[in-house]
Formats: structure tokens, C-alpha cells, sequence
């Protein structure tokens, strides 16, 4: 009942009548604290389930739809008679990119005093109780944030977290649990939502605007054809009352640029009309479709590769799962366990494992049979064994079964592929995201013309492929003609790309396919990779040299669209492989001719730069991986040449700093050769050519030792970290004048050092940034860098001896791109913006006397 008095408040659609006081419920002329005034009795027009059995067949319809592993029928093909998986049995919690101090929360790190107090930090750097730090999970994120937007790649899991997230609420909701989620969920138990946007954005008219009217009723109708009679006035009750979290799911996958634009309008209007309340929403994208690198202050993170620790326990939990629903193994569940372990540590396979989706499926691969080498077979792998071997314990072979409801004894299941490839490829081309099943159908019957009854033998194969093996399935819609999906989105990208591979003229149309929009780049973009892959070597090489060759003539001249071109023809090749690249002369020319283009956009010759954005030429560098000819596989990924990349000090005979910071891959060759175990293995996982970073001072000092025991260094010299500040200040510098911050003139340049001003907002291949006067890289920005240097500090009541860091990194500003400042941390500290730079000193010599900084 509505209180008495006269004052009343609406907004979007809800009425509160009563008393109201200035300064309290009313906050100048027309804003309202609605959280106040709504109570449930007061939601004039909001109805209640009349049955509460209508909601716990949601809740259990919501768990029995997201529980199963969306590669069930390769698990039951593996399992015989054993029960399938289910996402409960192997879901391991995922990280983000995002590092922050241990000890901190969330809250207290976007803390804005505590952010001012970091931007103005003065030479001592960090507090020493925020240098620890620890990756940032997708579960603190989402519940910091109201809003967060998760960037994951095809099968980086954002997804299935999103779906686990529901099921855990919709168990809490279904118990009445006052808990959820162990004490990591601050808040309620939510009601769960689930908004698939490819639906949604389809539901559109083509002009108009997304609203949140247009959502909810978008939801209710969803609800209703699955059979559940939840009002949409219930709905929006319980999200004003109790919360809700919304998962809008694929924000990639709207359509057309028109359609995403009116999706997420539609999903900022809804969000806004439940301002105040204790709702939540997650939203999912890949990276490709986002505009801009992830900003985690804006509710942006990107999900993180899984690490090796994280890898072990998934496949561990595999097999004890498999163990417990009673699969029949071909081996001792131990021993698979280890086999498929050392299996994801090959050097094909790391990062191939380090994938949610992929990891998956090399488990369920290897659970049947031998596990493949890359990622084009492992999808070959899965579709064969879901369409070709379903039914292969019959005596008669694979497809027995559908050999007999087609009355054809000699049919071959293989010979659908090639029409079910076609028909992912128009399906993709046609910016559909479901397979309907007229395309489906007409897509089979060309393969029956001889045997007469083409239209009913065509039917047969689409209702045996959809109810009988499981890569395909109906999307639920009632409309007809139906629709259904594939597994995952990335098997339609496969199945595109091998149909794309078929044809004569793949070289022209993958180049055609490079000539749309950003948005049309971001679709094609894993089709056009693994085409390469699947293309063969020799095909595929020549297929990334035409996309490098059908820009115009001159680089100079290039767009950015030319050097993403560039970057995809990048990919290509390391989707083939360096090794099969180079196996054959005409081959490696080839690739030479791209690496060489991709050269001169990522790493600029001169120190002015070469044209080309920082943001674009990180991205360039990133891919050129093992092919990256800078570094020698055979001699520890040190840089090619006499000198290893050690270059000499003017003035100080006896002093040689590296080119670059430590790389990965140098790390990597230290760590597999010596059997060293790093405190943090998250050090390994950044792409080769990225500084190492997550390494502690100690573990600096090791590779040191490492390096100079290996004899590779030439005679009488040692490797060692940089000594003091006026060592590090004089070649910083380059030569420059000590007068000038940086060793360029002018004001800070973020197209110079890579800072938090440059927008890359991570780490960059080395090389990236222009050299200094003496030809060093990444002296100012990119990773902060160990030095031998010591201080002491007051840490309470304890005085703590602490290692100086230089150089600054990129997630700080550009002021502090400054060769004369230094940072300082423990040394067991491993950081995520802080790595190591080696110097070279004579055996002889301790390294005194070499010429100060010109004034």
C-alpha cells in the first residue's frame, strides 16, 4: 500500500508515493534516492510467480543447460558406458591480464587517493607492502565491478565462466544458500540471466534504437519459448529487490556494425534503468571486436592463458572424473595424466594447451586416441571423431548407421564434408551465426542427384548429423525453417577455412576478405589463420606473401589497414610453423619476404620512429615470433652476431650493456637447461620476444650465473646486472646531455618509451621503441629493470635493505620515464611490470672509473 502524502517519484515505468525528505530521499530539484523509497510491497504493477515451482523449473533448466560440457558427445564417445562430463567436474577458475599488489583488494587498488599516491610517487617507488603481486581472477573482477567486460579469444573460456557463474547463482537461488561461491562473492545470491546477443541482435528491426524495453521483452520471449512462464514484470521486480546478473554473451557476434551499435545501447539503457540496484551484468567479446586494449579502471580486463600449474590441474581433474563416471581407459588413469602433462609442455602444444576450449579437446583427444600438433588438427581431430566414428564400434565401420536409414550400402560419411564445409562457409559469409536448416539441406542434396529422393535422402543426413554425433545441435527456436550451432563458434571457422582452402582462388579471395571494414577483419580474421595452417606449408606460405604483396608498392605509403594485412600474413606463417616454413628454400624466401615487411613496421630504424603508430607496431612485433631473426634459437635466443647483442660503452672499455632486456625465450632456454623452477611461472607465459618479467632478483642473478658458466659469452668477460645509478643514468642517456630527462630532446614521448600514455597498456616485443644515442633498447619504459644497486628504508619499525629498479615500465606514466629516476623492491619480489637487463664486465675488473654523463 502507498504511503500517505503527496509527494510521488517515477521513474522508468515505477511509481512510490509519500513522504518524502529534502536532502535525504531528495537530492536538489530532481533526483531521487529511489533505493529508499521502493520496498516490495510498494512496486505498484510489478506482479509476483504465482507458482514458485515456475521458478525452480527455471533455475533447474537454467543448471541442466549449462552443465554439460559443450563436448559431451566426444566425452560419451570416449566414455563408452561411462556418464559424460560436466562442466562442474573441470572448470578451473581463470585469471585476467591484471596484476596487482598482494594484500590489496580490488577496492583498494582503484582506490583514487591511493592511485594519486603511486602517479606522485617519488624516487623510493612502491610501498614495499604493494610490490608482491598476484594475477587479478574473472571471479574478484566481476564482483568489484557492476559492469565488466571480459576479452577472451576464441575458446579463452569467457564463456563457460559465464555460464558457471549462472549455475553457481542458480544453485544458491534453488537452496536458499546465504553464501555463495566459498566467501569470493561479496553479494547475494543474484538471479541468474542469460542473454545470448547473436539472438538478440537478430530479434532487431534493421533501423531503429536498442532500448531496455527491447531487451527485457527480448528475455521474456526467450523464456516463453523455452517453456517458462516468468512475467517480464517478476523479472524486473527481482532485479529492482534482490539483483540479478546478466550475461549478455558474444557482444562479437550482434550481425552487422548496425546491429552491435543497437545491442549495446540496449545493454547500457537496461543497465542504467537499474542504477541503485544490487544487479550486475558481464558482458563477453573477443579482443578482435573491442575497440582499443582493455582499460580494468573502466570494468575492461582480458582473460589470461591458462598456466602450466592451472594446465596440470585441469587434466588432472580430467581423469579422475573420467575414473569416477566409470569410462573405460586404455591406460591407468595416472599414467595419462602424466602423458598428457608432458604433452602440453611441447613446444607445438604450450601454448595450444594454454586455451580453455583447446585444452578440452586435446584431453578428449588424447582420452581416445594420440594427441595432434596443432590446432587445425585438433579441430580436424574432434569433427572426425564426432561425425565419422559416433558409431564406429558397429562391425561395419563409421556411418554404418547412416548407410542404412539411406538404403545406400557404399555411401562414404566422408564425403559430407565437403558440403557441410561449404555450407559453414556461407553461413560465416552471410554474417549468420546459426546454420539454418534450409542451407544445411540444400547444401546435402547435390550429393544424392544419382541416387534419386535427393530432398528426403538430404533430410535424413541433417536430422542424423544434428540428433546422432553432436557437431551440430537445434538452437531450441520453434521458428522454422530451424536453426542450429555448432559446438563452439571456432568449429564453424574451421569448417570455413577448409572450404576456403578447396578452392583455386583462395590467394584472391583471402585478399578480398582483407579489404572490408575493421568489423569484416575481426570475423575472418581465425578463418584466414587457419586456412594457412590447413592449406599446407607451400600454400599457405604463398598465401601470407600475396596478402603482404596486394598493398601498394611503396611501404611508405602503407594505411593502417596495409600493416594489419601485414600482421595477419604474420599470423599465417606462425600458424604454419617456423619449422615447416623453413624446410624448403622457396619456402623460406617466401616468409623471408613477409618477416622482412613485418621488420620495418615494428621496429623503427631510426630514432625519430618510422611512421608507423607504437600501438600497431607492438602488435607487428608480437607475431613474428620464432621467425623473428634477430635472436638465435641455437645459442640461447641471444641476438645474432658477434657480439650477442652486447653492446660497448664509450668511454668504459670494460662495460658492454644488452641491446635488450632479458626476453622470454632467453629465460625459457635458461630455465629448460638448467631445470630451474621460477617462483612465478606466469614468467614464461608472455609471447617470446616480450621482456621476462615476474622474475625476482635472485632469480636475475641465476640466469647471470647461468649465462656465464654456459661459455657462450666471449673470453674474460661475465654477465652480471647493472651496479649503481650513475651506471645505469650514463647509458640510459645515450650519450645525450645529463641536463635532458630522456635521452631524446624535448617533452616525454610516448611514441619513444612505451608508457602508460602510449595505450598499449602491457608489455612490447623488444625493439619496439627507438634505440638511444648508443643503440640500447627499452632503456626508459616497457619493464621496470634489476640492478645490483642497494638501499635502505624504514619499512614500520624495521629497516629493510631493498634492490633499486631503473627505467620505468609501461603501466607508469610518462613522467616517470626519466633516466635519472629509480625504483626499489625486495628481492624476492616478482612483479608484473618488472624484469632484468644483463650487462657484461671483464672477469678482471670490478667495473670503476667510467666517465660521467655529459652535463
Amino acid at each position: 500500500m502507498p504511503f500517505e502524502g503527496t509527494p510521488s517519484v517515477h521513474a522508468e515505468g515505477m511509481v512510490a508515493q509519500g513522504a518524502v525528505e529534502a536532502g535525504r530521499d531528495v537530492v536538489g530539484r530532481d533526483q531521487y534516492n529511489i533505493k529508499l523509497l521502493l520496498q516490495p510491497e510498494m512496486l505498484a504493477g510489478l506482479e509476483v510467480v504465482p507458482d514458485a515451482s515456475v521458478l525452480r523449473c527455471y533455475l533447474d533448466g537454467l543448471i541442466d543447460a549449462l552443465t554439460p560440457l559443450p563436448l559431451d558427445r566426444i566425452d560419451a564417445r570416449a566414455s563408452t558406458d561411462g556418464e559424460p562430463l560436466a562442466l562442474d567436474d573441470v572448470f578451473e577458475p581463470l585469471d585476467t591480464c591484471l596484476s596487482i599488489p598482494e594484500g590489496l583488494t580490488l577496492a583498494q587498488w582503484f582506490d583514487p587517493a591511493r592511485q594519486r599516491s603511486r602517479s606522485k610517487a617519488g624516487r623510493s617507488g612502491q610501498a614495499l607492502e604493494e610490490q608482491k603481486q598476484r594475477p587479478v581472477t574473472a571471479l574478484e573482477a566481476l564482483a568489484h565491478h557492476r559492469s565488466l567486460t571480459l576479452l577472451g579469444a576464441a575458446g579463452g573460456g569467457k564463456s563457460t565462466f559465464g555460464a558457471w557463474m549462472l549455475v553457481m547463482l542458480a544453485r544458491a537461488w534453488r537452496e536458499e544458500s546465504p553464501t555463495v561461491l566459498e566467501g569470493a562473492w561479496p553479494h547475494d545470491a543474484l538471479l541468474p540471466i542469460r542473454v545470448t546477443l547473436r539472438h538478440f541482435g537478430a530479434s532487431l528491426a534493421p533501423s531503429g534504437t536498442g532500448t531496455a524495453e527491447l531487451l527485457w521483452a527480448f528475455i521474456a520471449d526467450t523464456l516463453k519459448c523455452d517453456g517458462y512462464e516468468l512475467p517480464v514484470k517478476y523479472l524486473k521486480s527481482v532485479a529492482i529487490q534482490r539483483g540479478a546478473l546478466f550475461l549478455f554473451d558474444g557482444l562479437d557476434e550482434c550481425g552487422t556494425p548496425a546491429q552491435c551499435d543497437q545491442v549495446l545501447k540496449a545493454i547500457e539503457a537496461l543497465e542504467r534503468s537499474l542504477t541503485g540496484t544490487k544487479s550486475r551484468f558481464l558482458r563477453t567479446v573477443r579482443p578482435n571486436a573491442w575497440k582499443g586494449n582493455p582499460v580494468a579502471s573502466k570494468g575492461e580486463y582480458a582473460l589470461a592463458g591458462l598456466t602450466e600449474e592451472q594446465v596440470d590441474h585441469f587434466i588432472t581433474r580430467w581423469y579422475e572424473a573420467a575414473d569416477r563416471h566409470g569410462w573405460s581407459l586404455r591406460a591407468d588413469p595416472a599414467v595419462l595424466v602424466a602423458d598428457l602433462q608432458q604433452a602440453s609442455r611441447r613446444h607445438e602444444l604450450r601454448e595450444l594447451a594454454a586455451n580453455p576450449l583447446l585444452l578440452t579437446l586435446m584431453a578428449a583427444l588424447h582420452t581416445v586416441d594420440r594427441l595432434p600438433d596443432d590446432r587445425a588438427d585438433l579441430y580436424r581431430e574432434a569433427v572426425t571423431l564426432l561425425l565419422m566414428r559416433w558409431d564406429d564400434k558397429d562391425e561395419r565401420g563409421a556411418g554404418a548407421s547412416l548407410r542404412r536409414l539411406l538404403d545406400l550400402p557404399h555411401f562414404r560419411i566422408e564425403s559430407l564434408l565437403p558440403a557441410l564445409e561449404e555450407v559453414a562457409y556461407k553461413t560465416h559469409e552471410a554474417k549468420d551465426e546459426a546454420v539454418h536448416e534450409d542451407r544445411l539441406r540444400q547444401g546435402f542434396e547435390a550429393l544424392f542427384a544419382d541416387a534419386g529422393d535427393a530432398l528426403r535422402r538430404a533430410q535424413t543426413v541433417v536430422n542424423y548429423i544434428v540428433e546422432r554425433t553432436g557437431l551440430l545441435s537445434w538452437d531450441g527456436d520453434t521458428q522454422r525453417p530451424r536453426r542450429f550451432e555448432f559446438p563452439h563458434r571456432s568449429f564453424r571457422e574451421y569448417l570455413a577455412a577448409c572450404h576456403l582452402t578447396r578452392q583455386p582462388d583462395m590467394a584472391s579471395r583471402c585478399i578480398a576478405l582483407t579489404r572490408g571494414a575493421a568489423e569484416q577483419w575481426a570475423r575472418w580474421e581465425l578463418v584466414l589463420i587457419l586456412a594457412a595452417r590447413i592449406a599446407k606449408p607451400e600454400r599457405g606460405t604463398m598465401l601470407a606473401q600475396a596478402l603482404v604483396e596486394s598493398s601498394a608498392a611503396s611501404s611508405d605509403a602503407w594505411t593502417e589497414a596495409d600493416w594489419q594485412r601485414v600482421r595477419l600474413a604474420g599470423l599465417q606463417l606462425q600458424e604454419i610453423g617456423a619449422k615447416d616454413v623453413q624446410a624448403e628454400p622457396y619456402r623460406r624466401a617466401m616468409a623471408d619476404r613477409v618477416v622482412a615487411v613485418l621488420m620495418r613496421g615494428a621496429f623503427p630504424g631510426k630514432p625519430t620512429g618510422n611512421g608507423v603508430p607504437a600501438r600497431l607496431r607492438a602488435r607487428l612485433g608480437d607475431v613474428l615470433g620464432a621467425l623473428d631473426p634477430r635472436f638465435d634459437a641455437e645459442n640461447h635466443y641471444l641476438p645474432c652476431g658477434d657480439d650477442l647483442g652486447f653492446v660497448p660503452i664509450p668511454g668504459c672499455d670494460d662495460l658492454r650493456f644488452a641491446q635488450y632486456p632479458v626476453t622470454v625465450a632467453q629465460f625459457r632456454a635458461f630455465v629448460e637447461d638448467s631445470g630451474f623452477k621460477p617462483s612465478n611461472r606466469r614468467c614464461l607465459t608472455d609471447p617470446d620476444h616480450r621482456p621476462v618479467r615476474l622474475v625476482t632478483y635472485d632469480e636475475a642473478r641465476e640466469y647471470c650465473q647461468w649465462l656465464t658458466a654456459k661459455k657462450c659469452l666471449p673470453d674474460g668477460w661475465r654477465a652480471d646486472l647493472p651496479e649503481d645509478h650513475e651506471e645505469w643514468e650514463f647509458a640510459a642517456l645515450g650519450g645525450s646531455s645529463r641536463k635532458l630527462a630522456h635521452w631524446w630532446s624535448g617533452s616525454a614521448d610516448p611514441e619513444r618509451a612505451n608508457c602508460q600514455a602510449t595505450g598499449i597498456h602491457d608489455t612490447s616485443v623488444v625493439g619496439c621503441f627507438p634505440a638511444n644515442g648508443y643503440g640500447l633498447y627499452d632503456m626508459l619504459g616497457n619493464v621496470w629493470e634489476w640492478s645490483n644497486a642497494q638501499k635502505t628504508v624504514q619499512s614500520g619499525r624495521e629497516a629493510v635493505t631493498v634492490q633499486l629498479v631503473y627505467g620505468g615500465s609501461w603501466a607508469f606514466g610518462s613522467d616517470r620515464m626519466n633516466g635519472s629516476l629509480y625504483s626499489a623492491a625486495t628481492p624476492d619480489v616478482c612483479d608484473y611490470n618488472q624484469g632484468f637487463r644483463v650487462v657484461l664486465r671483464h672477469c678482471t675488473n670490478s667495473n670503476r672509473g667510467f666517465p660521467p654523463a655529459r652535463e
